[in-house]
């Protein structure tokens, strides 16, 4: 009987193993063909993204110690406690989001993301969707939180101070904040609505017209630091 049962179990191992092969070739082979759809632009727009609001420590890849490194921000400009509400949404946001990238992007499971992984699965999230709003939940999901965690007063709208404070103190970037964000205020109303920064964000990530002002929604595209991996 104990025979039996490890016969019984030793081929079970094997079939998945099996499988899961078969799956994770169709996922390679997919996701090849998936990268093959982004143009150089959107490719451009994806690293912009990828080097300046996610690989925070600059290793060149995206694992859970770049969003705590967001948070600890967060949490220090804000002089949040551990029980303070808004720094306990955004923790359960952030590892919302961490789970959500992972699960898709880390083909090999080994806890980081690498560029070419991100590629692979920003195309597979963006290929055969015309904006953002038919896009996978999870990407939608994504790029709402972004809009939570700018808005520091609550107020549903985005005004210059809550995205020179988001942009600089929280990511620590340096280029020309109050140029960028009129570029981004497409309406000169002096704030962005959620619906608006929906709408940047599609165009970011879908739109291969040059000429959109969500290009820049992750900052200026110019620099030697984003071309060099593209």
């Amino acid at each position: 009987m104990a025979l039996f049962l490890w016969k019984t179990a030793k081929q079970a191992s094997t079939a998945a193993r099996l499988v899961n092969g078969q799956i994770w070739g169709h996922r390679l082979a997919m996701a090849a063909l998936s990268t093959d759809a982004l143009g150089d632009f959107q490719r451009t727009k994806l690293t912009a993204l990828f080097k300046r609001y996610i690989d925070l420590d600059g290793n060149n890849v995206m694992e859970w110690d770049d969003f705590q490194r967001s948070l600890v921000n967060s949490k220090s400009l804000n002089k949040w406690t551990d029980d303070h509400p808004k720094y306990k949404r955004l923790l359960q946001t952030k590892k919302l989001a961490w789970k959500n990238i992972q699960r898709r992007m880390d083909e090999n499971l080994d806890g980081k993301i690498t560029i070419d992984e991100w590629f692979e699965g920003m195309a597979a999230a963006i290929t055969g969707h015309e904006n953002i709003w038919e896009s996978p939940k999870w990407l939608l999901e994504w790029v709402r939180h972004g809009f939570e965690a700018s808005d520091r007063d609550g107020d549903d709208v985005i005004n210059i101070d809550d995205y020179r404070t988001y942009v600089q103190d929280i990511f620590q970037m340096t280029f020309d904040v109050d140029k960028n964000f009129k570029t981004l205020d497409t309406d000169n109303d002096g704030k962005i609505t959620k619906a608006q920064w929906e709408a940047l964000w599609s165009d970011f990530l879908f739109s291969s017209d040059k000429s959109k002002a969500g290009n820049q929604v992750a900052g200026p595209l110019e620099g030697a630091f984003i071309m060099q991996y593209v």
